[in-house]
């Protein structure tokens, strides 16, 4: 008899233990969005106007991902927490 008080009371406990699974909400859709491809050059000289409007161009996509990639990060770490 004392033998399964002594076992109710222990899974009692231990049931207080049991966490729920966790439910996290997806990351805002904006921070999925996957970065664009390099600009596709043409086979053929360009001018200087042209690879200059080319690699801002590519720049700018490429820090406009940089800044999602690090947004995404900082989500993730918060979710963690």
């Amino acid at each position: 008899m004392m033998r399964g008080a002594v076992m109710v009371i222990a899974v009692a406990a231990l049931a207080g233990c049991v966490r729920a699974p966790l439910e996290l909400s997806p990351p805002p859709a904006d921070l999925l969005e996957p970065c664009p491809a390099p600009l596709v050059l043409p086979l053929r000289d360009a001018t200087q106007g042209e690879v200059v409007r080319w690699w801002g161009a590519d720049r700018g996509a490429l820090r406009a991902c940089g800044d999602r990639h690090e947004a995404l990060a900082g989500w993730a770490r918060a979710v963690a927490r």
